[in-house]
């Protein structure tokens, strides 16, 4: 088995150090690997990082996209397998033990994908990001339409792309979660890993910027996808929930931020984001005040 591990990085060389060392320090597993980074128009030391492993594969691009970068990686992998790892997120030590047996005793699935711990910006673990719970919905479709993964939770056979073709850089934003209904609406069932394989490094500070991009983009993407499958048609009510609980999901985060902007005395910013957050969702921004939280 041979797996290509592909980090797309971007003016992180602080953070990129983790991830390589993450996947160098791999318990014993029935395969082989590679590291290819992709430096996207970083102006760090990146190159400098990287070049203190001299198994990494390197490249150099400027395709402005993490999901751009990670195209170079696919197109200039080896493997047969490749997993995804962003800079920011580490592999647990078992990861590639654990995906490699669950390829073995899955012969047919092409694209796997595990549970992962939230972490703070020092990887202190928080909750675990189960990702979709394919037994809670009528399709494999629906369910990751209403959730998602991270790339950095997901191994893919690289025939899939042969049918599916590349990420999409004309999104600026969910290129992921495109990639992913993609993949199911092509006919492929992704297989679920149940336990963590990585820590998933959240930011030190949220950008209301990036949360309202991320909102519209994932909002083009749902509305894509759901108009153009035909032969699946998603109940009104079912379509309906899936928007009520990403509304609730962003709305809550710019909550959060504007809280955060208010008690270091930025309140022209606070009051700003919260109406951000009541053009998403009116009542999920009443509703998190009004519980005090």
């Amino acid at each position: 088995m041979f797996i290509s591990i592909i980090i797309p990085t971007h003016n992180r060389a602080d953070l990129l150090r983790d991830a390589i060392e993450s996947v160098l320090s791999q318990e014993p597993w029935e395969g082989t690997l590679e590291i290819i980074v992709v430096n996207d128009a970083s102006n760090d030391n990146t190159a400098e990082i990287v070049a203190k492993y001299p198994s990494v594969r390197y490249f150099e691009t400027n395709q402005q996209s993490a999901g751009g970068a990670r195209n170079i990686g696919i197109q200039q992998a080896k493997g047969d397998w490749l997993a995804f790892l962003d800079d920011d997120d580490v592999f647990l030590p078992h990861k590639l033990k654990k995906v490699s047996n669950a390829i073995l005793q899955n012969a047919t699935a092409r694209m796997f994908y595990s549970s992962a711990w939230i972490c703070d910006h020092k990887l202190t673990k928080g909750w675990i990001w189960q990702g979709p719970n394919l037994n809670r919905y009528s399709s494999c479709w629906e369910a990751f339409l209403d959730d998602v993964v991270s790339v950095s939770m997901v191994v893919i056979n690289k025939e899939i792309f042969e049918k599916t073709g590349l990420f999409d850089t004309d999104l600026k934003r969910a290129q992921d979660r495109d990639m992913w209904l993609r993949i199911v609406e092509a006919g492929y069932i992704p297989s679920p890993i149940s336990e963590p394989l990585i820590l998933y490094r959240s930011r030190i500070k949220e950008s209301s910027k990036l949360l309202l991009d991320s909102w519209k983009y994932n909002t083009q993407v749902l509305d894509h996808h759901i108009s153009s499958i035909k032969y699946q048609p998603l109940p009104f009510l079912k379509k309906s929930r899936i928007y009520w609980k990403m509304r609730g999901w962003y709305a809550d985060r710019l909550v959060q931020l504007a809280i955060q902007e208010k008690k270091e005395n930025n309140k022209q910013e606070a009051k700003r984001i919260i109406r951000i957050a009541m053009h998403i969702s009116l009542f999920h921004t009443m509703k998190r005040f009004l519980l005090g939280r």
